[in-house]
């Protein structure tokens, strides 16, 4: 839980004044650029990537460093964007597996809007609306989550925990049975 009450206690956790916020906040697309990233593997599968500059890109930096990575606690099953965690810790658990199911969810981050980043501000992180409205405008862009902005992993863990925990159990329980060797 975060529980930040007040906009200044905000800015003042990230070393910034909350009138500068509310403007690096109001001209945000100036510190921002916007790519389109094709794998040749997959021709006709663009992405959008950001590329965040100036003091948007420090202001989101030490939201993260100072405010959401100490605080939150990831899920047990995220290995990307994880620290002490990797493809290798990811895949080490299944090295005995016969089989494996390999998924990808298409435009994930564009799938997770601005208003479930807003409720988990305000509802499973406790702060105060004011608060939880520039947090989402800080770790948003375009109305959702999106590649490029350094909150994106961590902002999605959060709203993907409970699927999280719904597919591990699921996962564990076909281990369990013998299904899975």
């Amino acid at each position: 839980m975060l529980g930040i009450q007040k906009v200044e206690w905000l800015a003042s956790w990230i070393d910034e004044n909350p009138d500068e916020l509310r403007l690096i906040l109001n001209c945000k697309s100036d510190y921002i650029k916007k790519y389109e990233v094709v794998d040749p593997a997959k021709p006709g599968s663009a992405r959008s990537v950001l590329c965040v500059g100036g003091k948007l890109r420090q202001v989101q930096e030490r939201l993260f460093r100072r405010v959401l990575a100490p605080r939150l606690k990831p899920s047990e099953f995220s290995h990307g964007g994880v620290t002490k965690r990797s493809i290798l810790s990811y895949v080490e658990p299944h090295l005995a597996s016969k089989f494996v199911y390999k998924t990808d969810i298409a435009s994930f981050y564009p799938s997770i809007s601005n208003n479930r980043v807003n409720s988990l501000f305000l509802r499973k992180l406790g702060c105060h609306p004011s608060v939880a409205r520039m947090l989402t405008d800080l770790c948003t862009y375009d109305y959702h989550l999106a590649l490029g902005l350094v909150t994106s992993p961590i902002i999605a863990d959060q709203i993907m925990m409970p699927f999280d925990a719904r597919l591990g159990t699921a996962n564990q329980l076909v281990a369990q049975s013998g299904c899975a060797t």
